[in-house]
């Protein structure tokens, strides 16, 4: 079979292959005032350093997807995560809470010595996030600190949720990671 095909073209295959799929396992990202989504822009050459630049760089709420979820969470940040639907009324009133509570925690991320970066997952959308997260309503809210997981249980407020990505978060068992 290899002499019919060819070595070389055996090759050139598996290296366009491994183009092709590093192209679309690799994220990128547009930026906005109040949220960072992804984007299907080409032009970005070092989308590594462009996925760090947008860490350092946040002041919204984080889209997070599928495709940059893992590489996201993985960066050695913590992560208070919603799961939300748009169709959810509790979400969509919940949304100019959550800015705030991003805001507040990149402000204190300047002096803290637990950086917690802030995001969102369209669970109605990512589905298979929602169920690697066993999401049964929304919105729900996890804190990510690397193989750590640990879901929000209390009173969905600012004021609590700031409190539980910074110091409450100890009192809430973690979730296996298997779960997760």
């Amino acid at each position: 079979m290899l002499k019919k095909h060819g070595i070389s073209n055996m090759k050139s295959f598996a290296i366009l292959f491994i183009h092709l799929l590093s192209f679309f396992c690799m994220p990128s990202f547009s930026f906005s005032k109040d949220t960072i989504s992804p984007s299907s822009s080409t032009e970005i050459t070092d989308k590594a350093e462009t996925n760090t630049k947008l860490i350092k760089e946040a002041t919204g709420v984080i889209e997070l997807t599928s495709r940059n979820f893992d590489s996201s969470v993985r960066d050695g940040n913590i992560w208070l995560i919603e799961f939300y639907a748009p169709w959810c009324s509790h979400c969509t009133k919940f949304t100019s809470a959550y800015k705030e509570i991003a805001s507040e925690l990149y402000e204190l991320n300047n002096t803290a010595e637990r950086k917690v970066m802030v995001a969102k997952v369209n669970g109605s959308k990512e589905r298979s996030l929602a169920s690697r997260f066993n999401i049964e309503g929304f919105p729900t809210f996890f804190l990510v600190d690397g193989w750590t997981v640990r879901e929000f249980q209390g009173k969905r407020t600012k004021k609590g949720l700031i409190e539980f990505a910074i110091k409450t978060y100890e009192d809430t068992e973690p979730i296996p990671f298997i779960n997760s």
